[in-house]
């Protein structure tokens, strides 16, 4: 007869699963800092978009290109300012705000949810990363530049580490499981 309190160990005298810590990885690390950075990025344009709001769009964006070159702006900052402005209204800034601020909580919890090492964070993150990878190649497609290629490829390496990792992980346990089989029935 095979006993199934071998396979759920109880946590602490809790009943509950032990549940085995993954280590903080080096690769882990640095897309917990890539989604924490673009979090950041993300809340800080959603406080720009708020302010922009309050006042009409191309005079703040205007302003706010002046302010950051110190009232000698290069003429690439003010071309890309008259040709990105010129239809935006304040309805307009509300979505872009409203979408901002929800994508700004996803990659915040994404950060956070790796960062403590749970299992769904893993998961969210590649979700989130294989949805928005066909849309980036429609980006590029459509105008290319360095920074558009470079998200890419970042969020490729992203996906392909977080699967790597899930698949070695379901590995182990498929090893450690079948060990633990092939002792019962050898006992």
């Amino acid at each position: 007869m095979v006993s199934t309190q071998a396979d759920s160990s109880s946590a602490a005298g809790t009943g509950a699963p032990e549940q085995e810590t993954e280590p903080m990885t080096v690769g882990l690390w640095l897309i917990v800092i890539f989604k924490a950075l673009t979090a950041l990025l993300l809340w800080g344009a959603f406080v720009l978009l708020l302010f922009a709001q309050q006042q009409d769009p191309r005079n703040f964006f205007t302003n706010l290109i002046f302010r950051t070159f110190r009232g000698d702006p290069p003429a690439i900052a003010i071309h890309a300012i008259v040709s990105n402005t010129e239809f935006i209204t304040k309805t307009m800034i509300i979505r872009v705000a409203i979408a901002t601020v929800a994508y700004a909580m996803v990659e915040s919890t994404e950060a956070i949810g790796l960062m403590l090492r749970k299992a769904w964070a893993k998961w969210l993150v590649i979700l989130v990363t294989v949805s928005f990878i066909p849309v980036e190649i429609f980006e590029i497609t459509q105008r290319p530049n360095p920074i558009k290629i470079l998200t890419l490829v970042a969020n490729i390496l992203v996906l392909w580490y977080l699967v790597k990792r899930l698949v070695d992980k379901r590995s182990r346990h498929a090893a450690k499981r079948a060990g633990q089989s092939a002792l019962a029935h050898g006992a």
